[in-house]
């Protein structure tokens, strides 16, 4: 983790899921999660890259991921 780009990256832990269709990604946040997520996002450099945490929507039929290290 000390190496990885997650590690230099702002990153926003969000109860969220996040699935991909048709070649669009679709992010869902709870209602909860929205207000306390567009506040952080309000005190960023919009030029910055972001890392959402999210996990994995349940209409997703797959999930790709990768180790350290790995190309």
């Amino acid at each position: 983790m000390e190496e990885s780009v997650l590690k230099k990256t702002p990153r926003i832990g969000v109860t969220a899921s996040f699935y991909e269709e048709k070649n669009h990604i679709f992010l869902r946040v709870s209602p909860s999660e929205q207000r306390r997520m567009l506040g952080t996002l309000g005190q960023l450099d919009p030029a910055m890259p972001l890392v959402f945490l999210t996990q994995v929507d349940t209409r997703a039929n797959a999930c790709m991921y990768w180790l350290p290290g790995q190309k």
